[in-house]
């Protein structure tokens, strides 16, 4: 089952979406049992490892979006754009006492201001510049039936970018040029989704995982061509 509503002004547009899915097979795994009801094993180079079979369960999967559109008149350069994201994912049978589905992502709000640049002359259009910030917000419902996942912490992203599109005397495009800095404030954080989250021990940093991109700057040139064969 999915709903939507929209609603559009002048200055502001808002869109709230929901759904709801249920599936009777999901495909899953599950420690293999032997015949006294013990977890099987299975020796790999001498190592003893527990062995796990494909199962499928009842799940359902739920989830919420909402996204806030601001484009206020008469300053119709500048646009404010808000999305929160939600999504919860259950086993109707838990597993190991946990029923939460795993690679899960944590709900995140995310807003962009922009501001287009009107002065443009007959060489430089499309010009804009931009700040966009990341909520992600904790994610404590973690699958955490054989030691598969664990919960992580929120993190805040504070990016920004600027660009434009240059043209020549016909009015063909010349280039595209665009500078994005991302993580401005060098934030250490790790995804829920990354299983790099669970590498071994850093001695070095005393942390355990490998921890997302810092701090970084890029900048694209895009320049277009064309040509009859």
């Amino acid at each position: 089952y999915d709903a939507a509503i929209e609603w559009n002004r002048e200055n502001y547009s808002i869109n709230i979406a929901g759904y709801f899915n249920h599936f009777n097979n999901f495909i899953f795994y599950k420690k293999l049992q032997n015949a006294t009801g013990l977890d099987s094993l299975v020796a790999n180079n001498g190592t003893m490892l527990t062995a796990f079979q494909f199962d499928q369960q009842k799940t359902n999967l739920r989830g919420l979006e909402i996204s806030i559109d601001i484009h206020p008149h008469p300053l119709d350069w500048l646009h404010i754009e808000n999305s929160f994201s939600f999504v919860r994912g259950t086993f109707q049978n838990s597993i190991e006492g946990c029923s939460n589905l795993p690679f899960i992502p944590a709900p995140k709000l995310y807003t962009e201001c922009r501001a287009d640049i009107k002065n443009e002359n007959t060489f430089i259009k499309n010009a804009y510049v931009k700040v966009t910030i990341e909520n992600t917000f904790s994610q404590n419902n973690p699958f955490t039936a054989y030691n598969t996942e664990t919960a992580t912490s929120s993190y805040t992203l504070i990016n920004a970018g600027l660009g434009t599109e240059i043209y020549n005397k016909k009015n063909i495009q010349v280039m595209g040029i665009y500078f994005t800095a991302s993580n401005l404030t060098d934030v250490c954080y790790q995804s829920h989704l990354s299983r790099f989250k669970y590498a071994s021990l850093n001695v070095l940093t005393g942390r355990s995982g490998v921890f997302n991109v810092g701090r970084n700057f890029s900048l694209k040139i895009n320049v277009p061509l064309s040509f009859k064969i």
